[in-house]
């Protein structure tokens, strides 16, 4: 083994490039993070480290998370108990670490709120042709309210949803507008904004859109993705939230 000559506190992409190898492997990323704190104990270099603990530490939180998840999976399969849309999710890459915050969030919310704002839950959006990007949402017909406690954390959880759907897809979410990230410039900003109607119709697609990933964090969570009418808007526009909660 040579993680400890490769893990250097002086060089942040030798722990970038560890962590690429190491991938999703939980041991390994564990056996690299303790020769690492070692490295840095010895140096006496915490201060100057916190960016590459906190990429490892990351790096295991988001295996430990897939390697649960698949392990459910298996165990399903192993018992023919597996539905066609469960075994996609067998599929390489299918969980990334943003997904793990939107389970994160639904554990903390209580009983009754799943049972009462995921089944029936609306995005309702809108964007305009520089790709700014608003939305609301509603459950079982009502606006969701930010300022009440309950459904704050209800929209957290969608927007983290929506955040991680974004990533999935090769696009993001900077100050409302809508980027790719396909192409980026020498500081690792991306520079084309996404098409309003292809954005539009990725949310929809009734494969890969946004309900059909929500679905894989709870059987429950029922969304139903709604562009705004136009001509509604100077009159009843969704209420906006213009980041997602990630």
């Amino acid at each position: 083994m040579t993680i400890a000559k490769t893990v250097n506190i002086a060089d942040n992409a030798a722990v970038a490039k560890f962590i690429k190898t190491a991938g999703n492997n939980v041991e390994l990323l564990q056996y690299g993070q303790a020769i690492h704190n070692q490295n840095i104990k010895k140096n006496h270099a915490e201060d100057v480290s916190v960016a590459a603990m906190d990429a490892i530490s990351d790096s295991i939180l988001t295996a430990q998370y897939i390697e649960n998840k698949r392990q459910v999976l298996l165990d399903a399969l192993h018992q023919g108990k597996m539905t066609p849309a469960e075994l996609d999710m067998l599929k390489p890459g299918y969980f990334i670490y943003l997904d793990s915050l939107v389970q994160k969030g639904l554990q903390e919310l209580s009983e009754q709120a799943r049972a009462e704002k995921l089944g029936q839950l609306v995005m309702v959006y809108d964007i305009n042709n520089d790709s700014e990007f608003v939305r609301g949402y509603l459950s079982q017909g009502k606006a969701l309210n930010a300022n009440h406690a309950e459904d704050k954390a209800v929209i957290d959880v969608v927007d983290q949803a929506f955040h991680s759907w974004l990533v999935a897809n090769k696009m993001t979410n900077q100050d409302g507008v809508i980027y790719s990230t396909e192409q980026l410039d020498k500081a690792g900003n991306p520079i084309n904004r996404v098409d309003p109607e292809v954005l539009s119709a990725r949310l929809s697609d009734p494969v890969d859109g946004l309900h059909r990933a929500i679905k894989k964090h709870d059987k429950r969570f029922e969304l139903e993705v709604r562009q705004h009418q136009a001509a509604q808007k100077t009159q009843q526009a969704p209420q906006t939230n213009p980041e997602p909660g990630a």
